[in-house]
């Protein structure tokens, strides 16, 4: 998974590259981590990710907050990077490998319990489906236009 991932980096950080603060980079060995400008693109992203790493269950955690490191360079990929929003970024994966969830919220204040409802709704439907029935839903997802 690392070499495919590794593999995947400049074409990732090329295709969002107006949607990223700090480029994709491996953490763990095994994970993807950005910086995004914004959230409007995270559910596109994480489907482009599921469709094109079929092979594995991504769990995507989302934090929001600030960065303490100087993005003035403009060069910088996401594991060089630290703040705050890393830090609830990796509280909420945690949580979600927890809780089997595809994605999880933390540091998103009042909206972040409604985030994690809708959240949690979505993985009991992606679960109860069949894994082909989930590869399909991956596919439609990750061909349509963003």
């Amino acid at each position: 998974m690392q070499a495919e991932l590794r593999r995947a980096l400049s074409d990732l950080n090329r295709t969002y590259r107006h949607d990223l603060a700090a480029a994709f980079g491996i953490t763990q060995g095994d994970e993807l981590q950005c910086l995004l400008v914004s959230t409007k693109r995270v559910w596109d992203i994480a489907h482009a990710i599921r469709y094109r790493f079929a092979e594995a269950d991504w769990v995507v955690g989302c934090g929001r907050g600030t960065v303490t490191t100087s993005l003035a360079a403009g060069k910088l990929s996401a594991p060089e990077v630290d703040g705050p929003c890393f830090h609830e970024a990796r509280a909420a994966v945690e949580a979600a490998k927890r809780d089997r969830m595809l994605f999880a919220f933390r540091g998103f204040g009042d909206a972040e319990p409604t985030l994690n409802a809708v959240a949690s709704y979505y993985a009991a439907l992606y679960w109860s489906w069949t894994r082909r029935q989930r590869g399909a839903a991956t596919y439609w997802r990750s061909a349509r236009p963003p």
